[in-house]
């Protein structure tokens, strides 16, 4: 059975179906636009959000820059490639306690080292045993611990002349400094704050990097060259 359609009643279903035809596109134009904008908007949240992050990384917490000892690497390990060791320090008490043979094989192996401590007999060390070393016992024994750390090393100055070096302060150094200096790798510095009557474990450290930390490593290694230039020599008399 066929429809007879007039020109008109035709020309009406033709533009009936452009027009839902057209309103189809038109509300998926609407919906993809729609979808469209809200993965911008979330997009744009996220690029707005790592801005904000890094704008908040760019000036970090200061705690971000202090270490513990107990996050230090192994002493072996900081030194095994060291030209050279400059170490100031109240007494060196348990550094020389603990880590004199350590020493003794980077000097045999050609390290040269510097050591920087205070004077037993100084009001330093009186200042230090009172006011910042939390765990010492008495004046008496802190002086005590500082003449067993200046034995052990002045044995090392002897074994190893030239290598070797022991300077002593009659001031109180406000931080200790352990420079590792290196030839083919970035000279390290690792600078621990004094504090006053706190724990030695709770004291802040900061490492510093030549390469990383350019300015920071060359004004505490320029400190210890001060710190030793004011230094006396070690005598046994």
């Amino acid at each position: 059975m066929f429809v007879d359609f007039t020109t008109v009643q035709l020309l009406q279903v033709v533009l009936a179906t452009l027009a839902l035809i057209g309103g189809s596109l038109l509300a998926e134009t609407i919906v993809e636009a729609r979808h469209r904008r809200e993965h911008e908007s979330a997009l744009h949240a996220e690029v707005r959000d790592a801005l904000d992050a890094v704008r908040r990384n760019s000036s970090p917490s200061a705690d971000l820059l202090f270490l513990s000892r107990k996050a230090l690497a192994p002493l072996e390990d900081r030194i095994a490639d060291a030209d050279t060791l400059r170490i100031c320090g109240g007494s060196l008490f348990r550094l020389m306690n603990e880590y004199s043979q350590v020493f003794e094989q980077r000097l045999r192996s050609g390290t040269e080292i510097k050591f920087l401590l205070t004077d037993p007999e100084s009001d330093a060390a009186a200042y230090l045993a009172r006011h910042v070393v939390y765990e010492v016992r008495s004046v008496d024994s802190y002086r005590a611990n500082i003449r067993d750390a200046i034995a052990e090393i002045n044995r090392l100055c002897q074994d190893f002349p030239g290598k070797c070096h022991l300077r002593l302060l009659d001031l109180a150094p406000p931080f200790s400094i352990f420079d590792v200096g290196r030839v083919d790798s970035p000279s390290t510095a690792h600078v621990e704050l004094y504090s006053l009557g706190s724990p030695t474990r709770s004291r802040p450290i900061i490492t510093l990097n030549e390469v990383q930390d350019p300015i920071s490593h060359a004004f505490f290694r320029t400190q210890f060259d001060c710190l030793w230039e004011i230094g006396h020599e070690y005598s046994e008399d």
